[in-house]
C-alpha cells in the first residue's frame, strides 16, 4: 500500500522495511544501527529480520561490532 502510494508520487524513494522482536527476542540499538547501515549501502535489502539469526530465509542483517 505504502510502496504503491510511493511510487505513484513520482518522487525517488526507496521503500524498505523488516521484521524485528521476533520469538520475544530483544532488539538492540546495534540492530537499528544495521538497519540504517542497509538503507546506506549502494543495494540494500527491501526486506530484512532483525534481532534474531534466520537460519530460514537468511534475511538477517549482520549487527555491526561496533556501535
Amino acid at each position: 500500500m505504502y510502496k504503491t502510494a510511493v511510487a505513484q508520487s513520482g518522487r525517488n524513494i526507496s521503500v524498505v522495511g523488516g521484521r524485528y522482536g521476533l520469538s520475544s527476542k530483544d532488539v538492540i540499538p546495534a540492530d537499528f544501527v544495521a538497519a540504517f547501515d542497509n538503507m546506506a549501502s549502494a543495494e540494500p535489502r527491501k526486506h530484512f529480520t532483525l534481532g534474531i539469526n534466520d537460519d530460514v530465509t537468511f534475511l538477517s542483517l549482520d549487527r555491526p561490532e561496533k556501535c
